[in-house]
């Protein structure tokens, strides 16, 4: 999940980048590229994110298990039991440190797909004018490498729904789309 998040918003920025060269280079007939903006705040937001989430070293370090009454051997379901409501805890603690940056994550994941719509739209309506050949193939790339990116995000978090039980899916989805309910 941490992977999938760096990688995502490494790419983001460094299209952006390319795309901001390229910009630079042909200001007057890239006049759209300014609609990717919000990939490159996505991605800041990604990395801050990044940074902040704990590790799994960092999660099995926070477990703490109440002492066990006597030395009694306890059974699985205890386990799993006490796992779940640790880890729960874990969650709530670290999502509210950073509830504000998953907020704004989201709200430019939102913006950054209906910017790629229109983006692509301009592009399309423009498309094959005279001497604006690289211009084009320029951002009709970045659109659909966007666009992508994009599609990519919101398989995975479908996909973890149905990899996990319904009592951990249920956080990963809402963080994933920072809809914050059950924080």
């Amino acid at each position: 999940m941490q992977n999938m998040l760096f990688n995502t918003s490494c790419l983001e920025l460094g299209l952006f980048i390319i795309g901001f060269l390229f910009f630079a280079r042909h200001i007057k007939n890239m006049k759209t590229f300014w609609l990717f903006l919000p990939h490159f705040v996505r991605g800041i937001c990604g990395i801050l994110i990044y940074m902040r989430l704990p590790k799994s070293y960092q999660l099995v370090d926070g477990l703490n298990f109440d002492d066990n009454e006597g030395g009694k051997p306890i059974g699985f379901e205890d386990v799993h039991q006490r796992l779940k409501f640790n880890l729960e805890r874990i969650y709530f603690e670290e999502i509210s440190k950073i509830l504000r940056i998953v907020k704004i994550f989201g709200v430019f994941t939102i913006i950054a797909k209906f910017m790629d719509f229109f983006n692509f739209v301009i592009i399309l309506n423009s498309y094959g004018q005279p001497g604006m050949e690289y211009e084009e193939c320029t951002l009709m790339f970045l659109v659909l490498a966007f666009i992508a990116i994009n599609m990519q995000y919101m398989v995975y978090c479908v996909l973890l729904k149905f990899k996990f039980p319904d009592y951990i899916s249920k956080y990963i989805i809402e963080a994933f789309f920072s809809v914050g309910i059950m924080v």
